[in-house]
C-alpha cells in the first residue's frame, strides 16, 4: 500500500521486520505484527535470563566445575608458553591478585577483569530492579544474583587470578599492557566477544559453547605452531 490507501498504516522501521520495515500495511495486519513483535522480545527476554539464572547457579556450585576451570586454566596458559611450573611467575602473578599492586591496577583498569565468565554472567542478570519483585519470576531472579554473588566472586578470583598471573608474566618480559591483556583475553577468553552463531546458541541449546568455540582455534593453533606438546600429551598417557 501507499500512505494514500485507505485502511493503511505504516510499520516502524526495524531489523526484525525484515522486508515489511517502514511499508505500508493494511490496518489489521499492523494491528498483529506490532502486539506480536513485543511478546518476542518478552519471550527472548524470559528465555535470556532463565538461562543466566542457571548458568550462574549451576558454575560456582558445582565443585568439578570449578576444579576444571582451575586445571584448564593453567593447561592453556602452558599452551600459551607461560612457564606455570616456575613457582616465581606464579607467585608474581598471585602476589598482584591478592595485593592489587600497581600491575594489577593497571591491568584492570585497561579492562583486563571485565570479559570473564563470571562477569559476562553478572552483567546478564545485572537488569534486575532494585526495587521489590512483582512477580514470581522477578523474586526468582533476584534470589538467584543475590545467591550467586558469593560463590561467583569466588569463581571469578580464579579467572582473574589466572589471567593476572598470564599478564604480569608479558609485563616482567618487557611486553606492554595491551600486549599482557590481549594474550590473557587470547587464552583465557573474552566472554563478551563471540560470533553470532556462537551468541545465540548459548541461548539456547548450547548454554556453554562459547567455552569450546573459543578453545578450538587455539588448539589448532599449538597444533600447527608447537606440536610437541600434543606428543607430551600422547607421551603422558600412554606412559
Amino acid at each position: 500500500g501507499t500512505n494514500q490507501s485507505v485502511g493503511y498504516v505504516r510499520l516502524p522501521e526495524g531489523k526484525s521486520l525484515g522486508n515489511l520495515s517502514g511499508q505500508f500495511v493494511p490496518e489489521g495486519i499492523a494491528r498483529e505484527i506490532n502486539a506480536f513483535t513485543p511478546a518476542v522480545s518478552e519471550i527472548g527476554k524470559v528465555v535470556d535470563t532463565v538461562n543466566a539464572v542457571w548458568k550462574s547457579l549451576k558454575v560456582p556450585y558445582d565443585p568439578s566445575a570449578v576444579s576444571r576451570n582451575a586445571v584448564s586454566n593453567a593447561l592453556s596458559l602452558w599452551l600459551a608458553d607461560i612457564p606455570i611450573w616456575n613457582p616465581n611467575v606464579i607467585g608474581r602473578g598471585i602476589g598482584s591478585f591478592i595485593g592489587r599492586d600497581a600491575a594489577y591496577q593497571t591491568l584492570r583498569d585497561h579492562g583486563l577483569y571485565k570479559h570473564t565468565y563470571s562477569a559476562v554472567e553478572m552483567q546478564a542478570l545485572a537488569f534486575v530492579m532494585e526495587s521489590e519483585p512483582e512477580t514470581t519470576f522477578e523474586a526468582i531472579v533476584k534470589w538467584a544474583t543475590q545467591t550467586f554473588q558469593i560463590p561467583g566472586r569466588l569463581y571469578g578470583a580464579i579467572e582473574d587470578a589466572s589471567k593476572t598471573g598470564a599478564a604480569r608474566y608479558i609485563l616482567d618480559q618487557g611486553g606492554s599492557v595491551e600486549q599482557a591483556v590481549q594474550l590473557a583475553d587470547k587464552w583465557l577468553f573474552d566472554y563478551s566477544s563471540v560470533s553470532p552463531m556462537v551468541g545465540a546458541a548459548r541461548r539456547t541449546g548450547w548454554p556453554f559453547i562459547t567455552w569450546s568455540a573459543k578453545i578450538f582455534p587455539r588448539l589448532v593453533e599449538v597444533a600447527v605452531r608447537k606440536p610437541e606438546k600434543y606428543a607430551f600429551f600422547y607421551a603422558l598417557l600412554a606412559a
